[in-house]
């Protein structure tokens, strides 16, 4: 908690500043998170045209509904789509 409230009190003094300094100040971290994504984004791209992507173990669990459940996702199912049509 104090860390976060000492981040904000940090990004408000920054910004409080000329708006050609705050723009340099977050110039940097902007970059770098944006290469950043675009690296992970390439690496699991290779990763996946190699064949070496990771695979959860529960990725091939089944899901099988119980006795009721059928009832109950119909009656859903009704509810939902009563919404979406109130709502317009």
């Amino acid at each position: 908690m104090p860390m976060a409230l000492g981040f904000v009190v940090l990004l408000a003094a920054v910004n409080l500043r000329e708006v050609r300094e705050s723009g340099r100040a977050f110039a940097a971290p902007t970059y770098l998170f944006i290469s950043g994504v675009l690296i992970m984004i390439a690496t699991g791209l290779f990763r996946y045209l190699v064949g070496d992507a990771p695979v959860a173990e529960s990725a091939s669990y089944g899901i099988r509904p119980q006795e009721g459940d059928l009832q109950l996702a119909g009656v859903a199912l009704v509810l939902l789509v009563l919404r979406a049509f109130s709502n317009g």
